[in-house]
């Protein structure tokens, strides 16, 4: 390598550290059209190409240059290329290079804690954790790392306390900010006013002053653009309710842009794309250059279908790049975000007074959500006369703490002849399995049943429930609507925070409101009296998917022109809000 590209590539450090990106990545370009084959050309490219997110390019170079010459920071800086790609097990690969080189880097043990837990590795999860802990006691980022750990585990009264310690170190951590929010809406203690701070803290950590203010003086009833942001935009729960609105919203009204900040793509992709008029991937893009990509399209009104679960972009949207922001879907909550000007929800799902101010409420009449189901969904199976009965549930088990085993466990000794089968996606580790059984008064009596290989045949296990019962306080969304769409009548529970209300509206929407009980003992009631009634659970595993087909949980045309309205009222609103000067 000539003396010329050794100071160019230097150079490129130089400006990599001083946060001259563009001229880091221009001088690395240079150098590494010059010296293709050179291990330092290599190295600096791939760690320039991290920085500006470029991700499989920073793969392609470090691998190259990792074959030539082993490090630490580079098998690092390969790790974070390979977890930004969603590759969690090549992430993991690097980032165990890495440390047997320098056991005790923080980032690197702060990142493989995470992928591990991610991964579903918890015990070894734990062992790393712990390690970091020991080095840096009072890091936010340790911290935030213990409290998802907690969440994997099953324990959200565990992982709020080290969510709450994290944001004491660093209150503006935003996964922290995050993993709170989820903590406390699986917990059965969580009042609104608990919610309400919580989201009122996160606000005040993202709050942001709009980089511009887009003056809109057309004609207000034009066509308009409608951006709608997701990590999901594939075969997801997000997908099931997404789809059937942009197959049936008003193309003439409305152009539509999807920003998929998706880690893999599937056949729902492909459904997703083709009913975009513009496609965004998004994935690795840093929020500064989202918010840009956003504003610079023009976007109108922006959608975010996240809130704060995993992979959420709420950064992007904090200097609000539209000038009207919207959640709505994917988080059953307000987004906190002082920038967002409303949530979509109904009148039955939103518990607090309606206020001036961020997250308002965007009503729609008659429900907030339409489900699509699976064109591969195998017929409804009847269940066997004289069988023992079957309660079942297919929900996540975070969102079966003390409270819901316990009615569940009452439903059990009401009804002696009966077993519950449960099955999530969170059940393959001993400690999950140990941790779930050991919530039921008899314990003996709960079948785990294996996750699926594909949807239709995830359905068919439903084949073999009765009744399922709603989690609480966190319902069920995709799984009540699967199980009904199955045959299988859901009972739910009116709860007091928004989380605990969605089972409520999804019933009503689905025209079944005598299977919402109004508190625990007409829950067990309910399940008790559908238990012991042959005849009414028969018509309804044969009548089910047709009554709710005809209902207006899966009238697409209905609810895509109630959408559009909403979104039509939003748009005037904000217009109408403008002062003559802009």
């Amino acid at each position: 390598m000539t003396p010329d590209i050794a100071a160019q590539l230097d150079a490129a450090l130089a400006a990599l550290k001083a946060g001259a990106l563009d001229r880091a990545f221009s001088l690395a370009k240079t150098a590494l059209k010059v010296a293709p084959d050179a291990e330092p050309a290599q190295t600096v490219a791939g760690l320039v190409f991290c920085e500006l997110g470029l991700w499989q390019r920073a793969v392609d170079c470090l691998e190259k240059s990792l074959t030539q010459k082993p490090g630490a920071a580079k098998f690092s800086a390969l790790g974070l290329a390979q977890f930004q790609l969603g590759r969690l097990k090549q992430a993991e690969a690097a980032y165990q290079a890495a440390l047997q080189r320098r056991p005790d880097d923080l980032a690197g043990l702060i990142q493989l804690g995470k992928i591990l837990t991610q991964r579903g590795k918890l015990e070894q999860a734990e062992t790393i954790n712990a390690r970091a802990l020991a080095l840096a006691p009072q890091n936010a980022e340790v911290l935030s790392n213990l409290g998802y750990a907690g969440l994997a585990q099953l324990q959200p009264a565990v992982a709020a306390d080290w969510f709450r310690q994290a944001l004491a170190q660093q209150p503006d951590n935003i996964a922290a900010h995050d993993g709170l929010l989820m903590s406390l809406a699986y917990l059965d203690d969580t009042t609104l006013e608990d919610l309400r701070a919580a989201h009122l803290a996160y606000g005040a950590a993202m709050t942001q002053s709009p980089l511009s203010r887009r003056v809109d003086s057309g004609d207000p009833n034009r066509k308009l653009r409608i951006g709608f942001l997701s990590a999901d935009l594939r075969r997801h729960s997000v997908a099931y309710f997404l789809l059937p609105v942009l197959q049936h919203l008003d193309r003439t009204a409305f152009e539509i842009l999807l920003y998929a900040d998706n880690r893999a793509s599937d056949d729902y992709t492909a459904k997703f794309q083709a009913l975009a008029d513009h496609w965004r991937l998004v994935n690795g893009r840093k929020d500064a250059e989202l918010h840009r990509m956003i504003a610079e399209d023009a976007v109108d009104i922006l959608i975010e279908l996240g809130g704060h679960t995993a992979g959420n972009r709420l950064g992007a949207l904090a200097q609000k790049p539209a000038p009207v922001q919207i959640t709505w879907l994917g988080y059953p909550g307000p987004s906190g975000l002082p920038a967002m000007d409303w949530r979509i929800v109904d009148a039955v799902a939103h518990p607090w007074p309606i206020s001036p101010g961020p997250d308002r409420p965007l009503f729609l009449p008659g429900g907030y959500h339409c489900y699509q189901a699976p064109q591969e969904a195998p017929a409804v199976a009847l269940r066997p006369n004289g069988a023992d009965i079957v309660f079942g549930s297919f929900n996540n088990a975070i969102k079966i703490g003390p409270r819901c085993a316990a009615l569940w466990s009452r439903v059990l000794q009401a009804v002696p002849q009966s077993r519950l089968l449960l099955k999530s996606v969170n059940m393959a580790s001993a400690m999950q399995r140990e941790r779930l059984l050991g919530l039921f008064a008899e314990p003996g009596r709960i079948t785990l049943l294996d996750t699926a290989p594909d949807a239709a045949a995830h359905l068919a296990q439903y084949a073999q429930v009765d009744i399922a019962l709603d989690t609480l306080p966190y319902n069920g969304t995709t799984t009540t609507c699967e199980a009904l769409w199955m045959g299988v009548p859901v009972i739910g529970l009116r709860g007091a925070v928004p989380a605990a209300r969605v089972g409520e509206s999804l019933l009503l929407q689905a025209g079944l409101p005598e299977l919402v009980a109004e508190d625990e003992a007409a829950f067990v009631a309910k399940a008790v009296d559908l238990a012991g009634d042959a005849g009414r659970r028969a018509a309804l595993r044969q009548g089910l998917r047709g009554h709710m087909a005809a209902s207006r949980l899966c009238d697409a045309a209905r609810f895509a022109a109630a959408f559009g309205a909403a979104l039509r009222q939003a748009w005037r609103e904000y217009r109408s809000s403008q002062s003559p000067a802009g």
